[in-house]
């Protein structure tokens, strides 16, 4: 249960069921290249603040089911390139504010089905080129206030939500699907952007909100939809665009809104599409 010190990990290490790793402020941790680190059931481990937790190229890291990750303030954590982090079952991982996480090129990061995920105030995340995030049933992504979230750019980036889920991007943030990117929101899903953000689905990318989903732009926000895009909001789905705030539809794009759903355009807001760009399943009452 004692801070650990800057330790390096080059093959196999297992935090037991129910076990405490604690690395201590300011401390660097490395999962090396090709080598496999698991925190059992119903573990905890903290990263200190200000420290840095990399996942080397090839590298496993495990969260089991019922754990608890906490990566503190100021801190950095990598998944390297062809890494994977997964995070178990009704598990909760939680990356401090002013914090910095990437997702590295060709790398996977799992949310196990009911765990919670939380990005504090003022952190930046990335998912790199052809990496996958997904977010599985049930769960709960939150990016919070002032903080940034990015996906590619690249062919083969993917964020997934899962059904049931929610992925709610706080008050003042920014979240940008890069170009050629991919963004799922399950069935049954929840996504808010909050007031006064931003959210950019890049050139070329894909956004897709499924059957029976709610997306929410706040008050104040932004939402932009890149030429030669596509987003879709399923059917029977809710979608809806705060007061005072701004949609666009870029030039190429298509915009389908499935059988059965609602778009509601709040007060004061404005939702453009432009020249070449289609947009179905609307009507205006």
């Amino acid at each position: 249960n004692h801070p650990i010190q800057s330790p390096v990990i080059y093959h196999t290490m297992t935090v037991g069921p129910g076990g405490t790793m604690t690395v201590g402020p300011g401390s660097t941790m490395t999962v090396g290249p090709g080598s496999t680190m698991t925190v059992g059931p119903g573990s905890t481990m903290t990263v200190g603040p200000g420290s840095t937790m990399t996942v080397g190229p090839g590298g496993t890291m495990t969260v089991g089911p019922g754990s608890t990750m906490t990566v503190g303030p100021d801190s950095n954590i990598t998944v390297g390139p062809g890494s994977t982090m997964t995070v178990g079952p009704g598990s909760t991982m939680t990356v401090g504010s002013g914090s910095t996480m990437t997702v590295g090129p060709g790398s996977t990061m799992i949310i196990g089905s009911g765990s919670t995920m939380i990005i504090g105030p003022g952190s930046t995340m990335t998912v790199g080129p052809g990496g996958t995030m997904t977010v599985r049933p049930g769960s709960a992504m939150i990016v919070g206030p002032g903080s940034t979230m990015t996906v590619g750019p690249g062919s083969g980036s993917t964020k997934t939500v899962g059904s049931g889920s929610t992925m709610t991007v706080g008050p003042g943030s920014t979240k940008t699907v890069g170009s050629g990117s991919t963004m799922t929101v399950g069935p049954g899903s929840a996504m808010t952007v909050g007031p006064g953000s931003t959210m950019t689905v890049m050139p070329g990318s894909t956004m897709t909100v499924g059957p029976g989903s709610t997306m929410t732009v706040g008050p104040g926000s932004t939402m932009t939809v890149g030429p030669g895009s596509t987003m879709t909001v399923g059917p029977g789905n809710t979608m809806t665009v705060g007061p005072g705030s701004t949609m666009t539809v870029g030039p190429g794009s298509t915009m389908t809104v499935g059988p059965g759903s609602t778009m509601t355009v709040g007060p004061g807001s404005t939702m453009t599409v432009r020249p070449g760009s289609a947009m179905t399943g609307l009507v205006v009452l």
